[in-house]
């Protein structure tokens, strides 16, 4: 059955979809830019590895930061320090 024109246009669009948020799953590992910048290598939620990033430490919630570093008995510092050795090498 077809529908007279003017109730076609009475019909409501689809709503936009919004953009896939990503959720940090851990942080993995941590080092320097460049620049000397402390940047955090961040696992996100429902990724693989090959899709891990760098983000430096003022994009990354604090408790993920922690959680990273209490394992292992270390803070930031030993990092800045040089007792903690960065375990990927490569470009940040």
């Amino acid at each position: 059955m077809d529908l007279p024109e003017e109730w076609l246009l009475d019909v409501p669009k689809a709503a936009p979809v919004a953009p896939k948020e990503s959720t940090i799953d851990r942080v993995v590992n941590a080092g320097f830019d460049d620049d000397g910048v402390v940047k955090y290598r961040v696992r996100w939620y429902g990724y693989p590895p090959s899709q891990d990033t760098w983000k430096p430490r003022e994009n990354i919630p604090k408790n993920f930061i922690l959680r990273f570093w209490h394992p292992m008995g270390r803070t930031e510092l030993d990092l800045k320090e040089g007792a903690y050795i960065v375990k990927f090498i490569g470009h940040i």
